[in-house]
C-alpha cells in the first residue's frame, strides 16, 4: 500500500502543477507579471511552511540544506531559460525532456539501490518511457526542426531537471516533506527575484501596483501542497514506480490543455497516454508485491 499512497500523492501533485500552469497561465497579459505571481507563490509558501515553529526548522549549514539550494537553483534557472527563450523549445522537445529527466535522476541519485523490482521489471519500468516518445515524436510532426542553438538550450533544460530531481531525491531521503518545503520555496523565491530583476530589469516594478494578494495567496498554497506531496512520494515510492508516476505529467497535462484550452489531439496521442497511464498502474501493483514479500520475509 504503501507505493500506492506515494503515487497518489505524486499523481496529485502532477495535476496540481498542471492546474496551477494554467491558472498562471491566464492569470494576468504581461509575462513579468505572470513571473511576479510565480515569486509570490513560493514566498508565501515557504512562510506558511514554516509555521508553526519546529525546532527541525533550525537553519544549518549541511548536505541536506546544499543539496535543497542546488535544486532550487536548478528549478530556477530552467524558468529563466523559458522566461528568455520562450518559444525556443517545441512541446515535443519539453516532453523528451520530461521522459528521459527523471529515470536519469533515479540513477544519479543512487535511488536506484532502494527499489524492490527485479531486473526483468526494471526493464519494464523503462518501457512505458517509449510512449512518452511516441507522443513527443507525433508532437514533433506539427514543430519546426531544432536548430543548434535549440539544441543546446534543450540540453541545459535537460541537464537542470535531471539535477534538480536528482537533488530532491537525496532531500527525500534523508529529511520531512516539512523541513524541504519552506527552505525550498523560499530560495526559489530569493532566486526567482534575482532572475527577474536580471531579465527583466527594475523598470517593470511599476507592474506591482496592479498584482492580485488573492492569486498570490492562492497559488501559495498550491506550491506548498505540491512541494509536500512531490517529496512524500518520493520517500515513500519505489524509485522506478516515482520515476514513471512523475513521467505522468505529460498525459496530465496534455488532457488538461485538451479540456481547459480546447487543444486538439490525436487519437493516437490519447493511446498512447492511456497505454502510459496503464503500464504505471501495473507497476505500482507489481512494486507492491514484492515489497509486502520482502516485509514477510524480514518477520
Amino acid at each position: 500500500m504503501q507505493n500506492v499512497s506515494a503515487s497518489i500523492a505524486l499523481l496529485t501533485s502532477n495535476v496540481l502543477v498542471c492546474l496551477a500552469l494554467i491558472l498562471l497561465r491566464h492569470s494576468a497579459a504581461d509575462a513579468s507579471l505572470r513571473s511576479f505571481y510565480l515569486l509570490a507563490a513560493n514566498g508565501v509558501a515557504g512562510l506558511l511552511g514554516f509555521l508553526p515553529p519546529r525546532k527541525e526548522n533550525e537553519l544549518k549549514l549541511d548536505r541536506p540544506s546544499l543539496a535543497v539550494a542546488v535544486w532550487s537553483a536548478c528549478y530556477c534557472a530552467e524558468y529563466g531559460i523559458f522566461l528568455v527563450y520562450p518559444r525556443l523549445i517545441s512541446l515535443s522537445q519539453l516532453i523528451v525532456c520530461n521522459s528521459l529527466a527523471p529515470l536519469a535522476a533515479v540513477y544519479l541519485s543512487q535511488d536506484a539501490r532502494r527499489t524492490h523490482l527485479n531486473a526483468s521489471r526494471k526493464l519494464f519500468a523503462t518501457a512505458p518511457v517509449l510512449l512518452l516518445l511516441g507522443i513527443s515524436y507525433l508532437e514533433g510532426v506539427r514543430s519546426a526542426s531544432l536548430s543548434v542553438f535549440a539544441g543546446s538550450i534543450l540540453l541545459v533544460v535537460f541537464l537542470t531537471v535531471v539535477c534538480s530531481q536528482s537533488c530532491a531525491r537525496y532531500v527525500a531521503r534523508t529529511k520531512s516533506p516539512g523541513w524541504s518545503q519552506p527552505r525550498l520555496t523560499i530560495l526559489n523565491a530569493v532566486f526567482l527575484a534575482i532572475v527577474l530583476c536580471l531579465v527583466l530589469g527594475t523598470s517593470r516594478i511599476r507592474l506591482l501596483a496592479s498584482i492580485n494578494m488573492a492569486l498570490c495567496l492562492g497559488f501559495g498554497a498550491m506550491v506548498l501542497a505540491i512541494q509536500r506531496l512531490y517529496v512524500y512520494g518520493l520517500k515513500r515510492a519505489d524509485p522506478f514506480i516515482s520515476a514513471m508516476t512523475l513521467c505522468t505529467i505529460v498525459p496530465i497535462s496534455l488532457g488538461m490543455e485538451m479540456i481547459f484550452e480546447h487543444r486538439m489531439l490525436g487519437s493516437a496521442e490519447i493511446i498512447l497516454a492511456a497505454g502510459y497511464v496503464l503500464s504505471n498502474a501495473v507497476l505500482a501493483k507489481w512494486a507492491t508485491r514484492n515489497g509486502q514479500a520482502n516485509d514477510n520475509a524480514l518477520v
